[in-house]
């Protein structure tokens, strides 16, 4: 192999790692976007770096490897800078602060720096980690063991595993309701309300209060007062009005509420996706922008808008801590980084449901809720960067790209492409396992001096401004690629996109968007589905 080859897939690789620098600072816009925007491109540039490959005397038959390395570069590079965003943007409220994802935890208490540091070690020991095994990988999942095609009939099943656990993974409603059993007591009718202190409502204990009964139901009464409202219990009917009941309290906790949510959430989600994966919108023909993927304007309205516009009300970054006092545990970067193979291979989960299901799956147990969110980003850092590798293991494997940047490559490296790549001991394979490895060390240097540098000059600052600039990029991109049908699945998705925050469920569930359809189709019902729905 000529010297030459090695030093441009370099080149690019650095030309790429910018990109996903730019990429990871900016929240809501994905590597996938700067992929699909290469992808529109290519023409002009296949045209541009034939020229530059004739005046370097290396074959124009390498084009199509430097654009994919250059994208693979940016993918990697985007998995450890993008966490910067999602931790020092969109701070929320102090009273929100238990309902917020760990990173932001840890910036509310001035450990912002810490949050990053963690996730620059979690994202590569996942890509040196990965980069290790692609190749026993290529040897297992590939000929001559060809264990792919064993499993694939399962993936299904084993979709619909991950789905129920991430919807499972709520657990019970940390809000209770309060009762007033007066069977064993009575209920007394009286002229006024007398209200003296406000009640504490303790299970078992006894009550005697005086307010407003009223009828909710035909079976179905509740007093109310000014400090509340709480159903009664009994045998016979109540009488309404003023009056004083007397019996025991009884606290109940609605365990079954969080997960129906959930469960609400993926199902409206898994239907959303299907119907612009499969189904045409009205204007497509006449107002269809570039034509491109639908997955686009969904995505970005169902995780990156929402995230933006609940940033528009964030308070400011308070003041953050200097040098992390504690490194970052490298047992989690470890754990996550095999589920990142899980992640890369299996189409439609993220890496954050990867890190869902590692955290319920984990024997380990912290105290300490600061090392839980220090652990979690860890872990789900490791997972992005290791599916960033693996999924470039799956091309390479099966020929299926399981990520957008993948598909990119796919398209651009053709038929013969994909064959060289799948070859025993593919040279190509080899020269984007260089771009990953020098990505990986630029993200590792570039993550920790950004985390710095943001922890110095943002504490005290709105980020207002510089979320509204996203937004109207986003809004310019989706009507570039994706025209009128593109901003009516934006709006669509954004309206869905705000609902688990809203009631204080995860956004993960709205991977359903991607999950359910998959789903669907490995169990041969899209045909069906699409003639019902009429395309």
């Amino acid at each position: 192999m000529d010297i030459l080859v090695p030093l441009l897939v370099v080149y690019f690789s650095l030309a790429g790692s910018l990109l996903g620098v730019m990429t990871g600072l900016a929240p809501g816009i994905h590597v996938n976007t700067l992929a699909l925007l290469l992808l529109t491109l290519y023409v002009p540039i296949q045209g541009s770096l034939s020229w530059v490959c004739g005046a370097l005397d290396v074959s124009v038959a390498l084009v199509p490897l430097l654009v994919s390395s250059l994208i693979i570069s940016a993918a990697v590079v985007h998995s450890f800078v993008d966490f910067i965003p999602s931790v020092f943007l969109g701070a929320p409220d102090e009273s929100e602060v238990l309902s917020v994802l760990p990173g932001h935890r840890l910036l509310l208490a001035g450990k912002g720096q810490e949050a990053v540091r963690c996730a620059a070690v979690g994202s590569m020991v996942g890509a040196l980690v990965a980069m290790m095994l692609i190749v026993p990988m290529k040897f297992l999942m590939g000929p001559p063991l060809d264990l792919y095609e064993t499993l694939s009939p399962f993936i299904p099943y084993v979709l619909i595993i991950v789905l129920v656990l991430l919807i499972l993974s709520e657990g019970r409603d940390p809000l209770v309701r309060a009762s007033i059993d007066i069977r064993s007591g009575g209920i007394e009718r009286m002229g006024s309300v007398v209200s003296i202190s406000p009640p504490i409502p303790v299970d078992g204990e006894s009550v005697h209060i005086s307010g407003i009964v009223s009828t909710m139901s035909p079976n179905r009464w509740q007093l109310s007062n000014s400090f509340g409202k709480w159903d009664l219990v009994a045998r016979d009917s109540c009488p309404l009005g003023f009056a004083t009941v007397s019996g025991t309290w009884r606290i109940t906790r609605r365990r079954w509420r969080k997960v129906s949510v959930a469960a609400s959430i993926a199902f409206i989600s898994g239907i959303l996706g299907f119907v612009v994966l499969n189904a045409r919108l009205p204007g497509h023909q006449t107002f269809g922008g570039l034509g491109e993927t639908p997955l686009f304007p969904l995505l970005t309205g169902l995780f990156g808008l929402p995230t933006l516009l609940f940033s528009l009300n964030s308070r400011r970054i308070p003041a953050q801590e200097g040098s992390p006092a504690v490194d970052a545990d490298v047992l989690p970067a470890l754990k996550g980084a095999a589920l990142g193979g899980f992640v890369g291979w299996f189409p439609g989960v993220t890496s954050t449901a990867g890190g869902v299901i590692g955290s319920l799956l984990s024997r380990r147990k912290r105290t300490d809720s600061y090392s839980r969110a220090r652990d979690f980003v860890t872990m789900v850092s490791a997972i992005g960067t290791s599916a960033s590798v693996f999924s470039l293991a799956a091309l390479a494997i099966i020929g299926r790209g399981r990520s957008g940047a993948m598909v990119a490559i796919k398209d651009i490296l053709g038929k013969e492409g994909l064959e060289a790549l799948s070859s025993p001991l593919s040279s190509e394979l080899s020269l984007l396992l260089l771009s990953v490895l020098v990505s990986s060390g630029i993200g590792y240097v570039v993550t920790l001096h950004l985390g710095k540098s943001f922890s110095k000059r943002m504490a005290g600052l709105n980020p207002r401004k510089l979320t509204i600039v996203i937004i109207v990029i986003l809004f310019v991109l989706v009507s570039v690629f994706n025209g009128i049908p593109g901003l009516i699945v934006l709006g669509v998705s954004a309206v869905i996109g705000v609902i688990p925050p809203r009631v204080g469920v995860s956004r993960v569930h709205l991977t359903g968007c991607l999950l359910v359809p998959i789903i669907i189709f490995f169990a041969g019902l899209e045909p069906a589905l699409i003639a019902l729905l009429g395309g």
